[in-house]
């Protein structure tokens, strides 16, 4: 990846998932866009059609990226 990849960066909502998995993403990577969500099944449903509508959309490569996250509500 270089400085200039498109980043979708798909982290738990709480300060340390937005401190690592957004502000250290978007200091190296200034073309990231911070998705913020929770755990759980549901939220983990939500996502994958965030990013199936997202990359049907796009023509650009990218890469994303999830961190702090599980499929269990706890």
């Amino acid at each position: 990846m270089n400085k200039t990849t498109r980043i979708f960066s798909i982290t738990h909502e709480h300060l340390y998932g937005l401190f690592c998995g957004g502000a250290i993403l978007k200091n190296v990577f200034r073309n990231t866009l911070v998705f913020l969500t929770n755990h759980g099944h549901q939220n983990v449903k939500r996502i994958a059609e965030v990013v199936e509508k997202n990359v049907a959309k796009s023509k650009k490569p990218g890469t994303i990226v999830f961190s702090d996250l599980s499929i269990n509500s706890t």
